[in-house]
């Protein structure tokens, strides 16, 4: 059994709270693969064009781990989680918990992801959990305040949460890019 995991999200956008589960991931696993995944609960805010921008921020933002960034690994999917880690082999989910309410709804997940692997695919599905101290952000707040902030204020009010500058050229360009994908 290989020591690979996978942390599925929508990750719309990734945040420091996200970059904190990958972190504490990589002292578990030998490699994590970030999956882009489709929530049917969750309305889709990008159309094709803006989940791309979106890829090419997070591979920005995993600048931020060095050269443990080659054990990170992004990818995408529109079917079950499951099925992703039947198709790749995979038996580890690896989930961030901020509170208790995120540990009702991740448990939940954990038995229907794990009953369907064994009743469907065959196979072994485990779910870790991590718990981060920056439960102070989720990607619905930082979409909000697109949505009422002007351009350079969201840069400044989200750059913390986002581990952005946008004082770099790049960065700035890639925060101008994310607060048009929210308008």
């Amino acid at each position: 059994m290989s020591n690979i995991a996978i942390y599925p999200g929508s990750f719309n956008p990734l945040h420091i709270g996200h970059l904190d589960v990958i972190h504490q991931g990589l002292q578990v696993f030998d490699k994590i693969i970030l999956l882009k995944a489709v929530n049917p609960n969750k309305p889709e805010y990008l159309n094709k064009v803006g989940r791309f921008e979106i890829i090419e921020i997070i591979k920005h933002q995993l600048l931020y781990f060095g050269k443990e960034r080659n054990r990170i690994k992004i990818d995408e999917t529109e079917g079950p989680i499951y099925k992703y880690c039947e198709e790749h082999d995979i038996h580890h989910i690896i989930r961030g918990l901020r509170d208790s309410a995120d540990f009702n709804y991740e448990l939940t997940q954990r038995q229907y992801n794990k009953q369907l692997a064994k009743d469907l695919a065959g196979g072994y599905l485990n779910t870790v959990f991590f718990v981060t101290d920056k439960s102070q952000v989720s990607s619905s707040i930082i979409r909000n305040l697109a949505g009422i902030l002007e351009k350079d204020e969201f840069g400044l009010a989200v750059k913390d949460k986002l581990n952005l500058d946008p004082s770099n050229q790049i960065e700035r360009k890639f925060l101008a890019k994310l607060w048009r994908a929210y308008q």
